[in-house]
């Protein structure tokens, strides 16, 4: 995830650095088919180490990453890759900071080989809506529907992960959770929206 802060100067992007329980444990699940995987915004590559195949880290030239840098610095809206070159691409809590997030899809979409994915992992609504009183580099807020319409108009076959929540606690709160309602009402009620898109085999 980035941060952006403006100085009277400069513009600094700083990573957080944190890799969250719920996303690498869904990422596992495309790990296994993916040989060519792009993370946009990747800060400090913090996901790197889900996937066995061949791995690239894309962010914005900044002056400061925590961690591992960024393997190629470029801008989501325009990607440096071939058509028809990846297997998988995600974005975890970056595409809100994007001014076109059209743009990324569409780019998104010419990149992916057929029957590749785009996973979006981002923060709902009420939480972009308080990062955006916080400063003006965030810049969109989104629901699960409004990606699954954004994905869908690009021509993908799209999909809500309901199930991929952060849960915490004993294991007698994940068994609840587990229950499909409870499941769903968990993601509803969480700080975060997760879709995926599955390129449809032209």
């Amino acid at each position: 995830m980035l941060l952006e802060h403006k100085g009277e100067n400069r513009i600094q992007v700083s990573s957080t650095g944190k890799a969250y329980d719920h996303i690498t444990g869904l990422l596992d699940s495309f790990s296994s088919k993916a040989k060519v995987v792009v993370e946009l915004g990747c800060g400090s590559k913090q996901y790197r180490s889900c996937f066995n195949g061949r791995y690239v880290g894309l962010d914005i030239r900044s002056v400061v990453y925590l961690g591992n840098r960024p393997d190629i610095f470029a801008d989501a809206q325009t990607l440096p890759f071939k058509d028809e070159s990846v297997d998988l691409i995600f974005v975890v809590a970056s595409l809100l900071i994007i001014p076109d997030t059209d743009k990324v899809i569409s780019e998104c979409f010419r990149v992916l080989r057929d029957s590749g994915q785009v996973v979006i992992f981002d923060y709902n609504r009420w939480v972009s809506k308080r990062l955006q009183r916080q400063d003006k580099y965030h810049l969109h807020s989104f629901s699960s529907r409004r990606l699954i319409q954004k994905l869908a108009m690009h021509c993908f076959e799209t999909r809500v992960h309901w199930s991929c929540v952060p849960v915490k606690g004993p294991w007698v709160v994940k068994k609840i959770v587990s229950i499909k309602f409870i499941k769903i009402l968990t993601y509803f009620i969480s700080n975060w929206v997760i879709v995926s898109g599955k390129k449809r085999i032209s």
